[in-house]
């Protein structure tokens, strides 16, 4: 009886710990954004950037990586910083605002090492290293970073979300689905939750059930119709053709094309560098049964074929404390 009351109160912890931390961040970057310019060191051009980071669009994208671009100019040895700057650049490529992919999938690669290396307790840097190794087609390294992030930090709910697609992608479908019921039992009003759904939506596909896949994306767009939306449409038509629902597939993919409009298969095949080649080919397959005329074919090669769609658009981890009051973190 003992045990189990220590037991719930480990639970009722953590649950405070993962409902807290998003808000002390959000707190400090709303602190950041009304400092005057001339006073701004390198950790409030970080705040600032992190602050742009949770809002979802194309400017507020840019915004942050010219911020957090600042921070690591004026601070080289900030892991924050530096993770939140890979952060900023993978989300460049995920909401498809990039207008120089290799360019910015260079700088995930580059800012994610660089904040393992400055603070390799940091789960966040472990976090954005496996997004960093994901586009790199790297999926043993991705799965050691994601434990190690989990394993520094057991209440990241991000970081069990992207470790149980991960493992759904290596085949490990079941154990990949407890990971993401995890994610979503520590923190059931996550601002990312849409994600966490978005992830199992995954898992599913890659185990070809289409129909949990597409019930997971349809969560994942009633959660959050602005975050989740080219994610969540484009595997809805996909999804909907392979269960021959052609009228739903045509319309998500008319969706999805208003969307992003320059959707490509370069561009597909870039984000989902971990995915093995079967899944992937499927998944063109149906675009193309639901009426996606792409105006390339890239053919497959053995590292670029898929990450997943899902990844955090917020640190759940609470950053260093600032011990200087005004110093350069």
């Amino acid at each position: 009886m003992l045990e189990d009351a220590f037991e719930t109160g480990d639970e009722i912890a953590q649950a405070i710990s993962v409902a807290l931390r998003p808000e002390l961040l959000k707190d400090m970057s709303e602190r950041a954004m009304r400092e005057a310019p001339a006073d701004m060191t390198a950790w409030d051009y970080a705040l600032r950037g992190v602050w742009h980071l949770r809002r979802p669009t194309r400017a507020d994208g840019e915004q942050a990586v010219a911020l957090l671009t600042r921070a690591v100019q004026l601070d080289p040895a900030s892991g924050f910083a530096h993770a939140n700057l890979a952060h900023a650049h993978y989300r460049m490529l995920q909401h498809h605002w990039t207008v120089d992919r290799e360019a910015d999938l260079r700088a995930l690669v580059e800012h994610a090492e660089r904040a393992v290396v400055c603070d390799p307790m940091d789960a966040n840097g472990h976090l954005f290293r496996s997004l960093a190794c994901s586009v790199q087609g790297k999926r043993e390294e991705v799965l050691a970073a994601l434990r190690r992030a989990v394993e520094l930090n057991p209440s990241l709910p991000v970081a069990r979300s992207l470790l149980g697609q991960f493992l759904g992608i290596a085949g490990r479908t079941e154990e990949g689905l407890r990971e993401l019921d995890n994610a979503i039992r520590l923190s059931p009003k996550d601002p990312q939750l849409w994600t966490f759904h978005a992830g199992k939506s995954v898992v599913f596909w890659n185990a070809a059930r289409y129909e949990e896949s597409r019930a997971a994306s349809e969560r994942a767009l009633e959660i959050d119709p602005d975050s989740a939306s080219a994610t969540a449409l484009s595997n809805i038509a996909a999804t909907s053709a392979l269960l021959g629902d052609l009228p739903r597939a045509r319309a998500a993919l008319a969706d999805t094309l208003r969307i992003w409009p320059d959707m490509s298969v370069a561009t597909l095949r870039a984000l989902f560098a971990s995915i093995p080649e079967g899944p992937v080919e499927e998944y063109f397959r149906a675009l193309r049964l639901a009426g996606w005329n792409p105006d390339e074919e890239a053919a497959p090669t053995e590292t670029t074929t898929a990450a997943p769609p899902a990844t955090p658009a917020h640190q759940a981890e609470t950053p260093p404390p600032d011990l200087s009051g005004k110093a350069s973190r």
